[in-house]
């Protein structure tokens, strides 16, 4: 089902399916990259675009078993409530983590979005987690990220920066600050398909693998936590 939000000159539009903010834009034009299937040379289809959540794993699965950025950007969620402004989606738990139900919230007000995720352990057992959000940002003919230029053309890997609860963004003729204290890892990225770029929140990188990890979030039983990004 797809849900519109709206509050002033701003729109997003949510997707239950993958739990996907779709696009983000205001009356200059959009924020997030429109979520679209995009055939590259060799004809291979990829998904690109818009904004989804990473969980319980951001990155490679490794011994988990796991796909690549886990299982919530490919589940139907639930609508649990919903207003103009603002949607929260859930999502039982799979698998190994049948006991980790979740909420998404997605909500904007006059100058800004945020995406909200809430996972809970209701089960006997630690569950290892390392979340993240995977927004394509819009972008223009520059790129500054922290106030250093960026230089898409010679781009050709994800970076993972220093531990900071923000970034600010240059790009398509806006500044964005991009705000995450509980997600304070941030993956630069770009396969440069089109006129998109990524740079992503992440509890401690690819979490699930030793490759740009970081740190793991253990979440014990009886435990709630949540992991917030803000695009401002």
């Amino acid at each position: 089902m797809i849900i519109e939000l709206r509050n002033g000159d701003k729109k997003a539009v949510v997707d239950t399916k993958g739990g996907y903010l779709t696009n983000y834009a205001d009356e200059q034009g959009d924020i997030i990259y429109p979520k679209r299937v995009i055939t590259t040379d060799n004809g291979e289809q990829k998904t690109r675009g818009g904004c989804h959540v990473c969980m319980p794993n951001f990155g490679p699965g490794g011994d988990s078993g796991l796909d690549q950025h886990g299982y919530g950007r490919t589940s139907d969620w639930n609508i649990a409530e919903s207003g103009d402004d603002h949607v929260t989606l859930s999502l039982d738990g799979q698998g190994d983590y049948a006991a980790m139900p979740a909420t998404l919230r997605y909500e904007i007000n006059e100058h800004e979005l945020t995406g909200t995720l809430t996972l809970t352990n209701t089960g006997e057992h630690v569950l290892e987690t390392g979340p993240a959000f995977h927004p394509y940002f819009a972008t223009g003919d520059h790129l500054v990220i922290d106030g250093e230029p960026f230089d898409m053309t010679a781009y050709n890997d994800m970076m993972l920066s220093d531990e900071s609860p923000e970034k600010v963004v240059n790009t398509n003729g806006r500044t964005l600050v991009l705000k995450s204290p509980d997600m304070p890892f941030w993956a630069q990225w770009s396969d440069r398909l089109a006129g998109y770029f990524c740079v992503e929140p992440s509890y401690g990188g690819f979490t699930f693998v030793s490759e740009n990890h970081r740190r793991t979030d253990m979440l014990q039983p009886g435990e709630t936590k949540t992991y917030s990004f803000t695009i401002a």
